[in-house]
Order: structure tokens, then C-alpha cells, then sequence
């Protein structure tokens, strides 16, 4: 509710910073879930954990570099003025 009610006023930045966030908090539980699944003997489900943190890192690095992107075209476009 908060960031919905912040969006108008923070436009396109605060969505893209908290779903990247959420990405990396992503990956360290699937890395944990997969370490605890391999303790235990379920190299499958560990495999399988692995498998869905690689695919969280790739989300995390695509809103890093979205936020990148955007800040340094941001920055090019002030040194152009």
C-alpha cells in the first residue's frame, strides 16, 4: 500500500528499486533452501533450488542494470546541457 501510494510521486525508480531488492532477498532464500536441501540429502530439490536462485540473480542483475541504464543516461543528458 505504501509504495502504490508512492508511486505517483516517486515515478519510475521506487518500483524498480524495491523489485530489485525483493530479487536479491530471492536469491539468498532459494540459496539457503537449496543448502538446507542438500544437508539433508535431497540433491534433487537442492538442484532444483539452485536452478530457481540462477534464475532470480538473472531478474535481480536485469533491475540493476535497468536502474543503471537510467541513471546514466540521466547523468550523459546533464553534462549535454
Amino acid at each position: 500500500r505504501v509504495l502504490r501510494f508512492l508511486c505517483p510521486y516517486s515515478g519510475w525508480y521506487l518500483p524498480m528499486f524495491v523489485a530489485g531488492a525483493i530479487e536479491k532477498v530471492n536469491v539468498w532464500q532459494y540459496d539457503c533452501m537449496a543448502a538446507d536441501a542438500a544437508d539433508l540429502g535431497n540433491s534433487e530439490m537442492a538442484a532444483t533450488l539452485s536452478e530457481m536462485a540462477a534464475v532470480e540473480r538473472r531478474h535481480a542483475a536485469f533491475f540493476a542494470s535497468a536502474l543503471s541504464r537510467r541513471h546514466s543516461s540521466r547523468r550523459t543528458a546533464t553534462v549535454r546541457s
